[in-house]
């Protein structure tokens, strides 16, 4: 629900009142539909377009480190018993 919520299936980010709005431009779950719904109608200038995908590049890198130190920490701390 809150995935649905913050990528602007439910109610566009657009129209969302104040605090909820900015933190629902800033996550990235905006990527899955409001993103592409916007590009698809025609509704972002090139800048825009621009500042969303460097956006998204920084939060797959952000999440790809964060992805990458939880692995390690897994894998040190894994212990398989059995066959």
């Amino acid at each position: 629900m809150i995935f649905d919520f913050f990528a602007g299936s439910l109610i566009p980010i657009d129209l969302m009142p104040g605090l909820l709005g900015k933190i629902g431009f800033l996550l990235p779950f905006k990527f899955w539909i409001y993103f592409p719904i916007k590009i698809y109608q025609n509704q972002m200038n090139f800048s825009q377009f621009c500042q969303g995908i460097i956006l998204y590049s920084a939060w797959i890198v952000i999440l790809s480190c964060l992805l990458t130190v939880l692995w390690k920490k897994g894998i040190k701390n894994y212990e398989a018993i059995g066959q």
